[in-house]
């Protein structure tokens, strides 16, 4: 294995930690964070839906609240794309990384 090579070839465990364990590991870990970030998005708007009285949560409220639909749907508009340009960022990050899991 890269380890053992590693090894061999006179690497601190530090250096194979830096050098072969976290490049091996990047594939699961971008991942993991893809997955997250998904879920931190839809948390955050939930959670400020629920009991913010600034941000997109008290927007969607005051919009509500009043019936500015237009303003509610050009928010919920904003909200996606924002949403979508962050996944897309952490996509575009994972296919970057992705040339590690090929190589293993």
């Amino acid at each position: 294995s890269l380890v053992e090579m590693g090894r061999n070839f006179g690497c601190s465990r530090w250096k194979i930690i830096i050098w072969i364990v976290i490049p091996a590991a990047l594939p699961e870990i971008i991942t993991g964070v893809r997955l997250s970030v998904v879920r931190a998005v839809k948390g955050v708007i939930v959670g400020q839906i629920v009991i913010a009285l600034i941000g997109f949560g008290g927007l969607f409220n005051t919009y509500l609240s009043y019936f500015l639909m237009e303003r509610f749907w050009a928010l919920i508009i904003v909200v996606f794309a924002m949403s979508f340009t962050i996944i897309g960022l952490v996509e575009q990050l994972e296919r970057r990384i992705a040339f590690y899991a090929r190589t293993r």
